[in-house]
């Protein structure tokens, strides 16, 4: 999304948000962590998220981390749709898998039959994720008006989950970067401040709210939040998060003076 000072929406996402990622099953951040020599103890017990035999979860799991997706989607196709609410999990996997692969039209297709089944499961949940990445999806294929359709559909569920939550910064956080794919960046910067407020210690809630400053223009506003975040982090005894956020200023300042540049 461009704004009106010409500057692309950029979106930071983070572990913590539900927006559905790319990588499928883990977040870069975490996946990091991940040693993947590590032995897998397999039972007989179904996985928290899915509800499959653990074994075949840890299989689609392995393969999505090791970057094996086809072999995951595989596995993952193999799973029969007895279940609507299992059906909607498993195709939100597979979306994510053809989306880390740059396949856009597969991810729709995936996507749009999470949405279906989520319709027809007679316990429904919560698709925030599903509608916003169906959103992202559409736009890059130049479907701008089902795209806006599932942006607003998004930030319907998001604003849900703060009903019952008002205090979510995860739920704040994707209606933040809803707001901004929509082009609405002074209301995405009003719902970012919110999350930030909860959750001072992320560094890219700090980011979040920057980056709409940013697309408003209000580059001294967004230079000063991350400098807030900067020293926050270095009083907390953060270092390599306040590197981070330091890389970050001296960008927006670079970005500043680029653009006063122009102006003459």
């Amino acid at each position: 999304m461009t704004s009106s000072t010409g500057t692309v929406y950029e979106g930071v996402f983070t572990q913590a948000d539900d927006i559905i990622t790319a990588a499928p099953l883990l977040s870069v951040e975490t996946s990091l962590m991940v040693s993947l020599s590590s032995p897998v103890k397999v039972t007989s017990t179904s996985a928290p998220e899915t509800g499959l035999p653990q074994s075949s979860y840890e299989i689609r799991r392995r393969s999505a981390r090791r970057g094996e997706f086809d072999k995951s989607i595989k596995y993952y196709q193999k799973v029969p749709p007895l279940k609507s609410s299992l059906s909607v999990k498993v195709y939100n996997r597979i979306a994510g898998i053809l989306g880390e692969q740059g396949k856009l039209q597969e991810e729709i297709e995936f996507l749009q039959k999470a949405v279906q089944y989520n319709a027809q499961a007679e316990f429904k949940v919560s698709m925030g994720g599903a509608h916003y990445n169906l959103a992202t999806a559409l736009k890059k294929v130049g479907n701008t008006k089902d795209a806006a359709y599932h942006f607003d559909k998004a930030k319907d569920e998001f604003q849900l989950q703060l009903q019952d939550n008002p205090k979510s910064a995860k739920a704040l956080t994707n209606l933040g970067h809803c707001f901004a794919e929509s082009g609405n960046f002074e209301e995405a910067s009003n719902v970012f401040k919110r999350a930030l407020e909860l959750q001072p210690l992320l560094p890219t809630r700090y980011l979040n709210l920057a980056m709409a400053y940013k697309m408003l223009g209000r580059f001294d506003e967004a230079i000063d939040i991350v400098s807030t975040g900067h020293k926050f982090m270095l009083s907390n005894n953060r270092p390599a998060d306040a590197d981070k956020l330091e890389k970050i200023i001296q960008r927006l300042k670079f970005q500043k003076f680029e653009k006063s540049q122009n102006k003459e």
